[in-house]
């Protein structure tokens, strides 16, 4: 005989093996690498997938300048993944002199899952460097040269003279450039 009493226990019973039917979900997991290639306003983080779980939407890094940045902050979106392992964000607009915290995250479904937070420092400022006036020119030569004022924080690993006879010569854009060795100030003929 059936009472009406047992149907809160059938109801219970029914809602407990419903519900252990459904198909675990499977988490997805991320790291937050370290910073490189670290410029007056930009710098490249390394994230790591551990886990893709059941889909990566979206991958990238957050980063501010206040502890623990999330989605209201700047961030690089890498689109979907398709795979475990390493990826790069490279962070652009970044302030001179100032630290950031950065932390990887992968989106997924409407879950966002975040890396540790971790802080790095944007160099003081670029490097600045001064071209001397072109003197003793001849029609075959002319002396110029250049002091480097401020290396940015980093180290010089070349300098020179570049010379065009159109404005604006550079490394690309030039008719000559003649690379000067350690405390050489002066430039030669082409």
């Amino acid at each position: 005989m059936f009472h009406n009493r047992h149907i809160p226990v059938w109801l219970c019973l029914i809602l407990v093996l419903a519900s252990s039917c459904e198909k675990p979900q499977k988490p997805s997991k991320v790291e937050t690498g370290t910073a490189s290639n670290i410029m007056a306003t930009s710098a490249s983080i390394i994230g790591n997938i551990i886990d893709m779980g059941e889909g990566i939407t979206q991958h990238g890094h957050f980063w501010s300048e206040n502890p623990n940045p999330g989605i209201n902050d700047s961030k690089t979106e890498l689109g979907p993944a398709n795979a475990i392992g390493p990826y790069t964000s490279n962070l652009a607009g970044l302030k001179e002199g100032r630290s950031y915290y950065v932390r990887a995250y992968i989106k997924a479904g409407k879950e966002v899952l975040y890396g540790e937070s971790k802080i790095f420092a944007t160099l003081d400022t670029m490097a600045t460097l001064t071209t001397s006036a072109v003197t003793e020119i001849t029609p075959s030569s002319a002396i110029s040269g250049g002091s480097i004022m401020n290396s940015g924080g980093s180290s010089v690993t070349s300098r020179g003279v570049c010379w065009s006879m159109t404005t604006g010569p550079d490394l690309e854009h030039n008719e000559g450039f003649i690379h000067l060795g350690s405390g050489d100030e002066r430039c030669c003929t082409k």
